[in-house]
């Protein structure tokens, strides 16, 4: 009788960002399009509770096995900002290019991990106030699910918020009193990505991280998809410098996004 070799909890680690991010579990299962996927259920998640990588990494892709608090809505704010740099570098402003910001609501959660030697408690990062108890609380995370807002559009804008190749995205994040807690300067060239390409970015500084992806299709670019959030700061506090790293660029099935036997809304685009 064969029996299977257990592969060891160091073998099961996963390190890589790439590894984290795109890679589906044996459980998952991609049917459909991007609707079905995020939005329907169809795509089955993981029910083991564990954390992978680093810290961060486990609150980016959400598999931690700690429970989280009631969702607030935060809003997103996307905008390209500077052409001059655009134009500088010797691009030529696309008549794709935003130059409209454009704001899009999406929840946020703190998630509590119990540790009855805690002698002291994290702020929540919302309001500043501490959480109680004897447990510590994480930092605000959150999924902006940039596609879904063009989603239901017939648009050329689809899959996402459509951009220059060469350019600096500005992105914000206002809490529920409208007030601005956050201001992330992303300075990007995608002039290398090929088509039918996406590349994986993530923003870090002391109080965010932000991870989003560039497409490039048809010879236009776009951010899309989904935009993970990680709020770090203690305090309310405005940032606009921070390291950004480029995690992975992959192929993509334009399908994904533009055409689904199941999904109405958009299968004419």
């Amino acid at each position: 009788m064969y029996i299977p070799k257990r592969r060891s909890s160091l073998s099961q680690e996963i390190n890589s960002h790439e590894k984290v991010f795109e890679e589906e579990t044996e459980e998952s299962q991609h049917i459909g399009c991007y609707l079905c996927t995020k939005f329907n259920n169809t795509r089955r998640r993981s029910s083991s509770s564990f954390k992978v990588g680093s810290f961060i990494d486990s609150l980016l892709i959400d598999r931690t096995s700690a429970s989280k608090s009631e969702p607030v809505t935060f809003k997103f704010g996307i905008l390209v900002t500077d052409f001059s740099y655009h134009i500088r570098k010797g691009g030529q402003l696309p008549a794709s290019g935003n130059t409209k910001r454009v704001e899009i609501p999406f929840d946020v959660q703190y998630i509590e991990w119990s540790n009855a030697s805690a002698s002291s408690t994290l702020p929540h990062p919302a309001t500043g106030g501490s959480t109680g108890g004897s447990s510590f609380s994480s930092p605000l995370v959150g999924n902006v699910e940039i596609s879904k807002r063009y989603a239901s559009y017939t648009s050329k804008q689809f899959p996402g918020f459509s951009i220059p190749y060469r350019s600096v995205l500005k992105l914000s994040i206002e809490n529920t009193e409208g007030t601005t807690i956050s201001i992330c300067l992303l300075e990007y060239d995608l002039s290398k990505l090929p088509s039918g390409h996406k590349r994986l970015v993530r923003f870090k500084s002391n109080s965010i991280v932000i991870q989003i992806l560039y497409f490039h299709l048809n010879k236009k670019f776009y951010v899309g998809d989904t935009a993970r959030i990680v709020l770090l700061s203690k305090e309310e506090g405005i940032t606009t410098n921070g390291e950004v790293i480029v995690i992975n660029e992959s192929k993509f099935d334009e399908n994904h996004y533009k055409k689904c036997d199941r999904c109405q809304p958009y299968s004419q685009g």
